[in-house]
């Protein structure tokens, strides 16, 4: 858990299996900020273990947010202008 900041982007490639654990705290918030985008590739998926769960991972964002084709996202995506969620695209939260 903590705050993660990006002065620009954040950018994941394809196929990149992203874990967030909590280590055993489920009440730990995950809050990460970009000054621009959020970018995830095709088949991007997030792994929570250790009582993290969805609820407490926040995307805030300068202004976009795009999911690619087949990405399993977790949490709440807050952009500045526009959320985008590729074909077959799964988002655990809201938007």
């Amino acid at each position: 858990p903590g705050t993660y900041r990006s002065g620009s982007a954040i950018n994941f490639a394809h196929g990149t299996t992203v874990t967030l654990d909590a280590q055993g705290n489920s009440d730990g918030v995950f809050h990460f900020q970009a000054g621009t985008t959020l970018v995830t590739a095709a088949d991007t998926s997030f792994n929570l273990i250790g009582g993290a769960r969805a609820e407490n991972v926040i995307w805030t964002l300068g202004s976009a947010a795009t999911l690619g084709a087949r990405s399993v996202m977790e949490g709440s995506i807050i952009a500045g202008t526009s959320i985008t969620v590729g074909t077959g695209s799964k988002l655990h939260g809201c938007a």
